[in-house]
């Protein structure tokens, strides 16, 4: 896991800084052939370049970020709210299993997992609520302290 993750930022600091430059290039360009040739102007121009790239580059970052976890997380988010209204966990499983987009990120889909397990073990479904705390994956030291007690919870309890 740790890998993928490694690898994305990597790509993520690569785009990031190659961006930057071309940002940076654009600006001196713009600086030579409009501005007057001012040491003050000059770095006044990477900076604003600097600037400019770094509101594009976030604005673009948050975007993408929420357009690839967005849907699913409002999904998840109103399952979630009508469960903690009602306590019942058939509507919480039928809700996470209808739910029409998948989770995308390591920390959704390991909070879609415990939410199944959760879900599952309290409809008397013990074995399939275990094999969903399985596919949860993470280096959160919290977390899986959490899903082992849960482990250790459901293995105990005879339903």
């Amino acid at each position: 896991m740790k890998s993928n993750k490694s690898k994305s930022d990597y790509l993520n600091g690569t785009v990031y800084t190659i961006t930057l430059i071309i940002f940076i290039v654009i600006g001196l360009g713009i600086y030579y052939m409009y501005l007057s040739n001012d040491l003050f102007r000059m770095i006044g121009t990477i900076i604003v370049a600097a600037i400019i790239h770094f509101i594009i580059y976030f604005l673009g970052a948050l975007y993408i970020n929420l357009g690839e976890e967005g849907p699913f997380v409002k999904q998840y988010n109103k399952i979630m709210e009508d469960y903690e209204q009602t306590d019942n966990p058939q509507m919480l499983y039928e809700g996470l299993i209808n739910i029409k987009h998948s989770p995308v990120k390591e920390e959704t889909k390991n909070a879609y997992n415990l939410s199944m397990s959760t879900a599952l073990h309290r409809i008397k479904r013990t074995k399939e609520a275990l094999t969903y705390l399985d596919k949860i994956e993470t280096d959160n030291h919290n977390l899986k302290k959490i899903v082992d007690e849960q482990r250790k919870y459901f293995k105990g309890d005879k339903h």
